[in-house]
């Protein structure tokens, strides 16, 4: 950012002052908005920190005094020539924001940060009326469920009781963990795997019976065969499932089954069948039925599993003798 030293101006930049060179007009047009830059930043302090309102009041009016002396001499804080000489400051913006321009780049108002305050100081809340005040709070500012906190700020330490029953159906103490969460958080996820601890829980503890009932009005509906779209290559697959049906597909012999295999590695998200040479040319079903004598089916299945298009290429020579892989059109 730029700064003003005895008059003279720096450019400020990990700690470390470097001097601009500028003509005349540039360095009043750059000390002006420095200034500016200054009187807003006291200004957003002010009501940050809650100042009086006369206090704010009069730096507002040093504002506009500042503002008005540097667009009267040197035009609008938007005008190309400013912004080309302190666009390069981490405030600029924040100082064009300071007019409301019409749609031919004029002046059309000042912002209202001229004459109102625009921020409110932060302030803890100490006290709510009801449960779902307090809950509201506690998401805002715990981001979870804390029925202490709650109860505090009901005017009621450690009695949850009220918050519990006026909140039933809206938070849920999740039998897994025993903490308190949000319908949207409990009710989410796998819904299957909770409803089955939240009956284990209930069989011990009838408190919990309010979970199953709402875990069960959340489980999905289980799909049917033809609703499920699965593409090769999804890697959360088991190899054991393209395994068969890669066997059953292939029809491949059942001694051969345990040589022809279908791997994955996480680490690189990649398939690869081993073995895939091991039926030889005479295999109908994976150089006939589903491949070419260029490329068997094991080659056409691993390439789909990586999300490849599978290709032939031949090796050629180039004009200087040196062989080449050429796509092969025909065959892929």
């Amino acid at each position: 950012s730029y700064t003003v030293v005895d008059g003279e101006v720096y450019y400020r930049e990990n700690s470390v002052m470097t001097p601009v060179e500028l003509s005349g007009d540039a360095k009043e047009r750059v000390k002006g908005m420095v200034e500016l830059r200054s009187i807003v930043n006291e200004l957003i302090a002010y009501q940050l920190e809650d100042f009086l309102e006369s206090d704010i009041a009069a730096k507002q009016a040093e504002l506009n005094a500042a503002y008005d002396a540097f667009t009267t001499k040197f035009g609008l804080l938007n005008d190309r020539k400013n912004g080309r000489l302190f666009e390069d400051d981490s405030s600029y913006y924040l100082l064009c924001s300071l007019e409301n321009l019409d749609e031919n780049g004029k002046l059309k108002s000042k912002a209202d940060m001229f004459t109102k305050r625009t921020i409110r100081p932060e302030r803890a809340v100490t006290h709510v009326d009801t449960p779902a005040e307090a809950l509201a709070v506690s998401i805002g500012e715990k981001g979870r469920v804390d029925l202490p906190y709650m109860a505090e700020l009901l005017g009621t330490p450690e009695d949850f009781g009220r918050i519990t029953e006026e909140l039933r159906g809206v938070i849920f103490q999740d039998p897994s963990d025993q903490n308190w969460k949000t319908a949207d958080e409990y009710l989410s996820g796998n819904v299957r795997n909770k409803l089955q601890i939240a009956k284990l829980a209930a069989a011990n503890d009838p408190a919990f019976e309010v979970n199953v009932e709402a875990l069960t009005a959340a489980q999905p509906k289980d799909l049917d065969a033809t609703e499920i779209d699965v593409r090769l290559g999804a890697t959360w697959i088991s190899p054991d499932i393209i395994q068969k049906f890669m066997n059953e597909t292939f029809q491949i012999p059942f001694y051969l089954r345990y040589a022809i295999r279908v791997k994955f590695s996480p680490s690189t998200a990649e398939w690869r069948i081993e073995g895939k040479t091991k039926t030889g040319h005479n295999d109908v079903m994976a150089y006939e039925t589903f491949g070419t004598a260029r490329a068997s089916a094991y080659k056409i299945l691993e390439d789909t599993l990586n999300l490849r298009d599978a290709r032939v290429y031949d090796t050629v020579e180039d004009d200087s003798g040196k062989p080449k892989r050429v796509l092969n059109k025909k065959e892929t």
